[in-house]
């Protein structure tokens, strides 16, 4: 039986660490699958020995207009995953860009993933990429059905986390509350939230404070601006955070998972944090 909320947030602090797919077949300027699974191998291996509590897969090079992938983005995401699924020690979960939740779900259940994690789950949203040439002049609009989503998590036994008001995305209900984003995500089955601005822009401190307030013990996250600097002040409000920019070899998310950076922000989080109980 789905545990909601899963083990992985049950009074603890985490951080965990992006594991950005190199460009994937059917991705702008993508690599053989051999080379694909070389760098992630790497940048596992290099999260670990840096001590990340959690490691997020995610197709960062997704170059789309619609939210789903093509089939051969499916079968080669597919195909890294056999291969690097055996190495990962800690609890791990899954992000299909731009929001394939089909595909999401089928292939953590599939690979025993711990969690998935949605973009997209209770707002209504239209796409303002930056990274995405083809979104860019053809943006998108994602009408969820949180229901549906939420059954075939139920459906596949495997919890899922989400971003709320997420980045890359015009909120297309302008005066909609971040609380009520939350609770509609929590009401329809999520197992936490994330709270975002831009990719390494940090949210506001009041923002996470007023949800956790209003949320109490459900967890909500931080999904963008942590760094060495920041980590603990985060966590000291919030319940856990997804870091990728700040743990890649000078800052810069095209480049690889830097072990002294992972090193670096897991001991500044050491007051905070423990390790999963899974």
């Amino acid at each position: 039986m789905m545990q909601t909320p899963f083990s992985l947030f049950i009074k603890q602090k985490n951080v965990i660490g992006m594991l950005h797919f190199a460009p994937l077949a059917g991705e702008p300027g993508h690599l053989s699958i051999d080379v694909v699974v070389k760098h992630a191998m790497r940048d596992i291996k290099a999260l670990n020995k840096g001590g990340i509590n959690g490691i997020l897969v995610e197709n960062w090079y997704a170059d789309s207009v619609t939210p789903y992938v093509t089939k051969a983005t499916a079968l080669c995401f597919e195909h890294v995953l056999q291969k690097i699924a055996p190495r990962i020690h800690v609890p791990w979960g899954i992000n299909v860009l731009h929001n394939d939740y089909p595909l999401s779900f089928s292939l953590a259940k599939k690979f025993h993933a711990d969690f998935v994690q949605l973009d997209v789950f209770v707002d209504d949203v239209k796409s303002a990429f930056s990274y995405s040439q083809k979104a860019k002049h053809h943006p998108f609009k994602i009408h969820p059905d949180s229901e549906v989503i939420g059954h075939y998590a139920k459906k596949a036994g495997i919890p899922f986390i989400t971003f709320i008001q997420p980045k890359h995305y015009e909120m297309l209900i302008k005066n909609k509350s971040l609380l009520r984003s939350a609770r509609k995500a929590k009401r329809f089955g999520a197992s936490g939230v994330i709270v975002t601005k831009a990719t390494g822009v940090a949210p506001e401190m009041q923002k996470i404070k007023m949800l956790k307030n209003a949320l109490g013990t459900f967890p909500v996250g931080v999904g963008s601006g942590v760094t060495v600097k920041t980590v603990k002040q985060f966590l000291s409000v919030g319940d856990f955070c997804i870091v990728g920019t700040a743990l890649k070899k000078q800052g810069d998310i095209h480049n690889s998972v830097d072990t002294k950076r992972v090193k670096q922000l897991m001991k500044n989080t050491y007051g905070n944090r423990r390790t999963f109980l899974l």
